[in-house]
């Protein structure tokens, strides 16, 4: 790894998998990447929580170690939901490994799992490829039209066809991009949905409610049941704006989706083309 690249990395894993943990230590420590580890046997309470949220505080990646162990643990779901969500707000990368046959927690299923309980050696490439990749996923290094343009490439990469501009020199139609998508539902039937993207790119400025407004605004106009909303940013939603769209999503039945900074980084992961056009110049 590059030494002018930020990116200290700390290992979350239950007490029981210690010698796997202080394992993969060593063999990413030989490849030259900073990493910590917490040794301390207190697995329990809120002294356990509360030093657990400093030791991410203090990281730019976490790699979690999955095990039976590690889901058996006494740390409940909505304190896993609590400290993921903290992670998120902080911008900090969450790479869960899988380092036996076990299940995923659902706090993690949205993240790639890396699995090195076949082949360790593959896996922990895997794991190196990954970090050295996450420092340079930097959207706020675009102007704001490289941004759109590279929203519109990876909705395409996702599966979006029909990408279509929506505003010209003389009109503006409320949001960005229109396109369509092919799902299926649970009997393997596809379903075309009309898709509303809206792109938001901030310098300095977090996301606001009244961007949520907008699209709910903008829906309601378009007075078409089969449409859903997608706004994309660079941005990380704040608290009160997480609030906010749940509440509308749950009370007015709006169908909208928000990929902010940390949900596009994820994406871009799994993506190799996106990588290597923007993210490796």
């Amino acid at each position: 790894m590059k030494k002018d690249k930020k990116n200290r990395v700390f290992i979350s894993y239950s007490y029981y998998d210690k010698e796997y943990g202080e394992k993969i230590t060593n063999a990413l420590r030989y490849k030259g990447i900073e990493v910590f580890i917490d040794l301390d046997p207190i697995n329990t309470g809120s002294y356990f929580f509360k030093r657990l949220q400093y030791l991410f505080e203090s990281s730019d990646t976490v790699l979690i170690l999955i095990s039976k162990k590690f889901n058996d643990s006494t740390l409940t779901h909505k304190e896993s939901e609590d400290l993921f969500n903290f992670a998120k707000k902080r911008k900090i990368s969450i790479i869960p490994v899988q380092i036996e046959n076990c299940n995923i927690p659902d706090s993690l299923q949205n993240y790639q799992t890396i699995n090195i309980s076949k082949n360790f050696e593959k896996g922990i490439d895997s794991i190196i490829r990954k970090l050295e990749i996450l420092p340079d996923i930097d959207f706020d290094k675009f102007s704001p039209s490289e941004f759109i343009n590279f929203v519109h490439d990876l909705l395409g990469e996702i599966g979006f066809k029909n990408l279509i501009w929506s505003y010209s020199d003389h009109y503006d139609f409320g949001y960005d991009l229109m396109g369509t998508y092919w799902n299926k539902d649970p009997f393997g039937l596809r379903t075309r949905e009309t898709w509303l993207i809206e792109i938001k790119f901030y310098r300095s400025d977090r996301f606001s409610i009244n961007s949520i407004i907008e699209l709910f605004n903008l829906y309601y106009s378009n007075k078409d049941p089969n449409t859903k909303v997608l706004l994309v940013t660079n941005s990380i939603l704040t608290s009160t704006a997480e609030e906010y769209l749940n509440d509308i999503k749950t009370k007015k039945n709006f169908p909208v989706t928000i990929l902010d900074g940390n949900a596009l980084k994820k994406l871009v992961l799994k993506r190799k083309s996106i990588i290597n056009k923007y993210f490796r110049k």
